[in-house]
């Protein structure tokens, strides 16, 4: 590796053209190349990675070659017979499969690849993994090869094929001549197909990870998520775990306070004691109930260790979803902050098996009170820890198979469905994520990292996480529990991962953006000339700036603390711009994800070499996924040349069935354990995957055109007054009609643009003039996009109000309640149509 070395200590971007055209010119002008010479060649050559559109002349240069390049004797010289890969002859019985990568690499690739293949002929591994730059887009193509390559000498003295090796050494023959005899590029992240998979009519064959053909199933000598834990114990021990501020005087709030890995173990044994001392059968179901907090986490472990089974209360369900889930899953037991406490008793008659309440935080008088009326034991957890400390048990957690959570699916219309998710479930998903991680393909968490808890730990895409961060033994700090606050907590948290979801992506590239055009001037020019600068590395395959990411976007990453080396966005649809916004200012290895709770979050990501966006990367470590036509809307998986279909998942991550529902089971889980997903799907022409439809939500207009909501609602989205949108369409009408959202601080501004005077943002919403110009921007704007003209809205009305859980029209995962929506505004919706068919 020393000349690995060598490379990060003297590439400089600044000289590559200078570097590189003397290079051309020492090799046009026949000088021949010493050793020497070829080790600065090789760092121009790793600089020009930053281009990907190769040039003809630089790989001649580079493949000047004779013989012996690929010899026995393992030594090469470059020199100056200007032939290129022609003059390349068989020597040894290896190279005849290297002529065959080589002149591939020529017609597809170009020169760095060519160069990886020579030092592979050359016997040295380390120089031909040190050419495959992330930015490439091929390192894990090549990587298997070099694996198997490392047996080069010991099968030379073999009677055997090495082609055939090779070949075997992948998980089928047309994947194996794909990956080595053509376009590198196009097989860079795919999903591979699986191994000897039948045909079946009217789906396409099942994919896998190219990188992982035999599904991640859990962490190595971890049975389930109370093991992990102790992982977790054993990596960082007393190191800080669960942090949270303390509230201070006049409503200041302190440093982050830390718990350590050891101190948290303590406390889940203790709770879970307490909890066995009351004689619940196993498998009991136990209630959680409160905003992200370390309680919640504490209270989680403890049933993980004794053999219960969590069910998390979202923070804003109603009474209504709150007592059927209590009574169709029994819960005698739950952990609950004191004002949720209340929420519970104030149904009590409704809950005949609730008989214990452990209060997260400290019981009020009120509610000790009320407890006794209804004959309901409260108890505080410091006092649960007090007694099961005194009362030790010994442990006695599930098999992997095991349930570990009943994750009730938020639902955008009707009750909850509960998602049976085991343990093997949970840990398969942070397995894959750590497998990923320890194979280069995302940034790798350690003990060192830190993360912002804000995404509710009810839903699964924050415990999945939670599973990843204790694996490693990373902290996590919980922000107060007001997300108007979460900037404040996170400035002073400084996180190095950060998951979120678009809602808040979307806000920050709003707020940025709005703020550089308030500006103008010289600062909105070096904004823009720095972004479009870093947008172009994107295309070239490169993120990072040293002048313009401490020039220009220090700023922007101070919003997220400046410290954030991991994104992850999922739980819903993220435009390009926002990703490309994200990748370009932040400089951060940025992941879109994309998964349901009934695949435990887990079904395919992006990939940390791939910076293209607009797609949602290839399948999860754990899972295979497959396309199933969908006739009704033309979507088939032999649709060219992109299949198409409904998104269906088979795996270690995907669910057992909905609780005590078999009918609803039935519909989704089919009997050969495939999930289907309701969501429609493409295979790129890279083997990625990318969301283009709904089944379900998705609805047909009167001439026929079919709508994805969704869709037209982020494009709104990216207009700057624009907080959020809902858009919709009747099957009777032939146009679409939305209600806008409109964004309070930008408003301010746009309202002195246009001398519309200072008024309240409702006050806004009611102004006829407003109405009209915000009506001209974002016509001007949709047409401006990628809708096409049955997609742009005929008519819209302004609101004042910002979806929200409180007022009951989000999900907890943010996603639109539309049947919510479409009451609230059912009048503003008929007085368009009524203006639209009276125009």
């Amino acid at each position: 590796m020393v000349l690995l070395a060598y490379l990060k200590r003297h590439i400089n971007p600044e000289k590559v053209e200078a570097d590189f055209s003397l290079a051309i010119q020492s090799g046009r002008g026949g000088a021949r190349l010493s050793h020497d010479h070829s080790k600065q060649f090789n760092y121009v050559l790793q600089s020009l990675t930053l281009w990907r559109e190769i040039q003809h002349d630089m790989f001649q240069l580079w493949m000047l070659a004779e013989d012996d390049i690929l010899s026995e004797t393992n030594s090469y010289r470059l020199r100056d017979t200007g032939q290129g890969l022609n003059r390349i002859q068989s020597a040894p019985r290896v190279s005849r499969m290297m002529q065959t990568i080589l002149q591939r690499a020529q017609q597809k690739v170009g020169y760095w690849v060519g160069s990886s293949v020579v030092h592979l002929g050359d016997h040295n591994v380390p120089n031909a993994l040190m050419f495959i730059d992330k930015y490439t887009q091929i390192y894990r193509i090549l990587l298997p090869l070099c694996t198997t390559l490392e047996k080069i000498d010991e099968i030379s003295k073999k009677d055997e094929d090495l082609f055939d090796y090779i070949k075997n050494s992948f998980h089928d023959v047309e994947t194996a001549k794909k990956v080595i005899c053509t376009d590198f590029f196009k097989y860079a992240f795919d999903g591979s197909e699986v191994k000897d998979a039948p045909e079946i009519p009217n789906e396409g064959k099942p994919r896998r990870s190219a990188l992982f053909p035999q599904l991640v199933a859990g962490f190595d000598g971890v049975a389930n998520l109370h093991e992990n834990l102790l992982n977790g114990v054993k990596t960082a021990g007393d190191l800080p775990y669960l942090g949270h501020r303390v509230q201070l005087e006049n409503n200041n709030v302190g440093p982050y306070l830390w718990q350590t890995y050891s101190e948290v173990a303590k406390r889940v044994t203790n709770l879970g004691a307490y909890i066995m001392s009351l004689n619940f059968p196993i498998n009991s179901s136990i209630g959680l109930f409160s905003i992200n907090r370390a309680e919640w986490v504490i209270g989680e472990h403890a049933c993980y260790q004794y053999s219960y089974v969590t069910v998390p209360l979202y923070d804003t369900l109603g009474p209504e979803a709150i007592e059927y889930i209590c009574t169709q899953t029994n819960i005698p037991l739950i952990v609950a902050t004191a004002d949720k406490a209340l929420i519970a008793l104030s149904i009590k008659e409704k809950l005949p098996t609730l008989s214990h309440l452990v209060i997260m935080d400290t019981p009020t008088e009120e509610l000790l009170n009320k407890g006794k009326q209804l004959n309901v034991t409260i108890i505080s957890i410091l006092d649960a820890e007090k007694l099961g400390e005194a009362n030790p048990v010994e442990s006695r957690p599930m098999g992997s198979d095991g349930i570990a959570t009943i994750c009730y699916t938020s639902g955008t219309t009707g009750l909850p469905k509960g998602v049976l998710l085991t343990h093997k479930n949970m840990l398969a998903a942070g397995a894959a994520g750590a497998a990923l991680q320890n194979n280069g393909r995302m940034y790798k968490i350690t003990k060192d990292d830190s993360h912002i808890s804000y995404l509710p730990l009810a839903h699964v895409f924050e415990r999945v996480v939670q599973v990843m961060l204790t694996n490693a033994g990373a902290r996590c700090g919980f922000y107060q529990g007001d997300t108007l606050k979460l900037l404040d907590d996170v400035a002073e948290l400084k996180p190095s991962v950060f998951v979120s979801v678009p809602r808040l992506y979307n806000r920050i590239y709003d707020k940025v953006l709005a703020g550089v055009s308030a500006k103008g001037g010289v600062a909105a020019f070096l904004f823009n000339q720095a972004f479009n600068a870093k947008k172009k590395g994107l295309a070239n395959g490169t993120q990072k700036s040293w002048l313009w990411d401490k020039l220009v976007f220090g700023a922007v990453r101070q919003r997220l603390g400046g410290n954030v080396k991991m994104m992850i966005t999922g739980a819903a649809p993220i435009s390009a711009e926002v990703i490309d916004f994200l990748r370009i200012c932040f400089s951060a290895d940025l992941y879109e994800g994309y998964g349901q709770t009934e695949t435990a979050a887990a079904l395919s990501i992006t990939d940390s070499s791939d910076l293209e966006s607009g797609h949602v990367g290839a399948p999860f470590p754990c899972s295979e996924v497959k396309l199933v036509d969908v006739p009704g809307m033309n979507y088939t998986s032999k649709d060219t040349p992109n299949p198409r279909g409904e998104i269906c998942v088979r795996g270690h991550s995907v669910f057992v069935g909905y609780y005590n529902l078999p009918d609803k089971t039935a519909e989704t889980l089919d009997a050969d354990g495939w999930c289907h997903t309701g969501d429609i799907g493409m295979w790129d022409s890279k083997g990625r995957l990318r969301i283009i439809d709904r089944v379900k939500n998705i609805f047909k207009l009167a001439q026929g055109e079919y709508i994805a909501p969704e869709k037209i609602e982020n494009v709104y989205g990216r207009h700057e007054l624009v907080a959020q949108s809902f858009v919709y369409g009747d099957s009777l009408q032939a146009t679409l009609v939305g209600v806008i959202v409109l964004d309070e601080d930008t408003m301010k501004i746009y309202s002195q643009k246009h001398n519309l005077g200072s008024k309240t943002l409702k006050e806004y919403t009611e102004d006829p003039k407003v109405l009209e110009l915000v009506s001209k921007d974002l016509l001007a704007h949709a047409k401006g996009s990628e809708l096409k003209g049955f997609e742009i809205l005929k008519k819209i009305r302004l609101y004042h109000e910002q979806f929200s859980m409180e007022n009951g029209l989000l999900t907890p995962t943010f996603k639109l309640k539309r049947h919510e929506a479409k009451i609230l505004f059912k009048n503003q919706i008929d007085e368009m149509y009524a203006e639209i068919n009276s125009a």
